[in-house]
């Protein structure tokens, strides 16, 4: 396959930040939890089975370059460039953040920190991927390694999640984030497409195998999915329909790829969210509306998944128009572009 930037996978970045910065919308504005969704008839319940997993596997699909040689230099330099990108940022943005909303910064530093979460564990994914690269020769065993590790930690955070919701966490492995290691699978999903690319297109072209995955989806949604409610994040329904959900949407955006490219209107704003992910990933909170309660207990009370679906769709692109004129703005700095965004500096 090409190494050249695929547009369509811009496109799918940006796509999967709409649904984030959707589903902050919901739980940040209307006040309504993973949990009490569940009771609702809302289009949400849907995306949430996919979206995280997503995200994680387009990050394990860029990684992966089969000329890469991770020797000592490459994986310091790597390594050193991702902390730069995504722990320094997240962290100035996370204390501003508690700094404007009262503080509390040990206590917002558990599971979620305040929201910015994901860079801090994608890190610790890229950290484990370069290990666990280096232990083996390549091949088989390689694969074998890499896709047991991951499904241990899968079953080590849904432990865990499983222990916190009856029990209660813990603050330190709440902060090192074990809950999220379960995404390390589709993280390493994401490297293994990209490796097997020509043979998972292949199988994905395939009619029968294509319907199969689709009925699955929606068999576990509408079946399982009503025994197995997503905020418990069950360990099979959780997983499954994590891979089902990218295989659809992945294979949505690779087939229809001409339909997302930079000559069509909403692939150019689709990539040039995508492009910009960290940028509004690290702003939205800030811009988020958290004060409407009523429309969530209108939506609550009278039930209205398209209604509910377009205005905070509507929200949700406001919001991120907002970040994006935030985000140039920053940019107008070259010293802040590159702290904070991690945008190259312009050679002398």
């Amino acid at each position: 396959m090409s190494t050249k930037r695929l547009e369509y996978i811009d496109a799918l970045r940006g796509f999967t930040m709409i649904l984030v910065v959707l589903a902050h919308i919901i739980n940040f504005g209307y006040h309504i939890t993973d949990s009490t969704m569940e009771e609702m008839e809302t289009f949400n319940n849907l995306f949430v089975r996919f979206r995280m997993p997503l995200f994680f596997f387009i990050s394990g699909f860029v990684l992966y370059k089969s000329d890469r040689i991770w020797d000592k230099a490459t994986r310091g330099t790597f390594l050193k460039k991702k902390f730069m990108v995504q722990i320094i940022p997240t962290f100035v943005f996370f204390f501003l953040f508690c700094f404007l909303h009262g503080g509390e910064y040990v206590d917002r530093l558990g599971e979620m920190k305040a929201g910015y979460w994901f860079t801090i564990a994608l890190f610790e994914f890229f950290v484990l991927y370069v290990i666990l690269y280096k232990l083996t020769n390549g091949g088989g065993k390689r694969d074998i390694l890499l896709i047991g590790t991951a499904f241990i930690l899968y079953l080590v955070g849904s432990a865990y999640r499983f222990y916190q919701l009856r029990y209660g966490g813990f603050w330190l492995l709440d902060f090192v984030g074990i809950i999220h290691w379960r995404f390390y699978f589709f993280f390493i999903f994401g490297t293994l497409v990209k490796k097997y690319f020509e043979v998972f297109c292949r199988w994905m072209d395939n009619q029968h195998i294509s319907a199969t995955i689709i009925v699955a989806m929606i068999i576990i949604h509408v079946v399982l999915s009503h025994f197995f409610p997503i905020h418990t994040y069950n360990t099979i329904t959780f997983l499954f329909q994590g891979i089902l959900g990218i295989i659809i949407v992945f294979t949505f955006f690779r087939r229809y790829q001409d339909s997302f490219s930079s000559s069509t209107f909403i692939g150019k704003w689709l990539q040039y969210i995508g492009r910009r992910t960290l940028d509004i990933y690290l702003l939205h909170y800030f811009f988020l509306p958290r004060h409407l309660e009523y429309m969530g207990l209108q939506f609550l009370n009278h039930t209205n998944p398209v209604v509910e679906l377009f205005l905070s769709l509507f929200l949700a692109l406001l919001v991120i128009i907002v970040c994006l004129v935030a985000s140039n703005i920053i940019r107008l700095s070259p010293f802040l572009g590159h702290y904070l965004f991690g945008v190259k500096r312009a050679k002398s």
